[in-house]
């Protein structure tokens, strides 16, 4: 059972998560995982319009294991053949006229640039624009026909950060039905899980194989702890009270269905492609012992929070099947 900490640890920890509607002027084309034109799109907005705001976001002397503090959330892609040098390559088609959605996700006291942000994507419709427009170079140009906030799944009117007590509520309400529902847990991976391992010769390399129960929690765990000591003030009371909260992992069956998919970025500093892909399907565990409802608070974090590599890309993006 959760240890009551755990309780003031979700409720001392702010998060903003704002849901932009666009209205597409033209005929826009996007690769075929929108993340790293999303991440491009807000630095160009922040960077002409909210000096600050992009120094917080793109500029920050980062020290090691430091995170950003946002993430991106890409909306459901429309995909599309076409022919690009003689090649067949998969993009995103979306006609003028459509309502074209994302969100972004603020931590801890960087939720205070919220409005901030909004007023930038919508300074930036009139100088610039966002993908690409069929057959040219240029971004295609758009209206901001609404924004929201939103509180775990729900849409709420304004710009209103929540405590990740009030996104996670429904799973913490929930737990007495996980300990007569089936023992299994399963997550559904929306974008690229990007993890890392060490190889047999103690090297860094991208996990291509579905990861363990243990090595998700351990990947929640550490991005909270470090989200929390670089952007909320964090403790070392905080970092004492995390782990006296980590659910019991035993006795687990991994019955994952995933493959690693690959992307590929370009980088305007490196002026070149970057691979930045992950693993995609289902993670699915079975449960021997009687845990699951201590584990699932702890998945319900990661979900708000995203986990992995290049979350400020869209990766790492999960929901947790209930």
């Amino acid at each position: 059972m959760n240890n009551p900490s755990f309780f003031e640890l979700l409720n001392d920890f702010q998060m903003l998560r704002v849901r932009f509607f666009l209205k597409l002027n033209d005929d826009m084309y996007l690769p075929e995982f929108s993340g790293s034109t999303l991440h491009g799109f807000l630095g160009r907005a922040l960077k002409k319009h909210d000096v600050q705001a992009y120094k917080y976001c793109y500029e920050q002397q980062f020290k090691s294991n430091q995170p950003h503090p946002y993430a991106i959330v890409t909306n459901q892609q429309k995909n599309l053949q076409i022919k690009v040098n003689r090649k067949t390559v998969k993009t995103c088609q979306w006609h003028k006229g459509d309502i074209f959605s994302f969100d972004i996700k603020f931590f801890a006291h960087v939720s205070s640039l919220g409005m901030r942000v909004v007023e930038a994507v919508r300074k930036f419709e009139q100088t610039d624009g966002i993908g690409q427009i069929a057959n040219s170079n240029k971004h295609c140009q758009y209206s901001v026909v609404s924004y929201c906030s939103m509180r775990g799944d729900q849409m709420v009117s304004g710009i209103q950060s929540f405590s990740l007590l009030n996104h996670i509520n429904p799973y913490l309400l929930d737990t007495k039905n996980y300990l007569i529902s089936t023992p299994e847990i399963i997550v559904h991976l929306n974008s690229p899980l990007r993890l890392q391992q060490r190889n047999n010769q103690g090297d860094s390399c991208i996990l291509h194989s579905a990861p363990s129960l243990d090595k998700v929690v351990y990947q929640i765990e550490t991005r909270w702890k470090y989200l929390n000591q670089y952007w909320n003030n964090g403790t070392d009371e905080f970092w004492s009270s995390v782990n006296k909260n980590l659910p019991e992992l035993n006795n687990i069956e991994n019955k994952s269905t995933v493959s690693f998919h690959k992307l590929e970025r370009y980088s305007a500093n490196n002026k070149s492609l970057i691979p930045y892909g992950g693993l995609l399907g289902q993670l699915k565990y079975q449960l021997k012992d009687n845990n699951k409802a201590d584990i699932i608070p702890w998945l319900a974090v990661g979900q708000q929070l995203q986990i992995g590599g290049k979350t400020t890309f869209g990766l790492g993006d999960y929901s947790l099947i209930s």
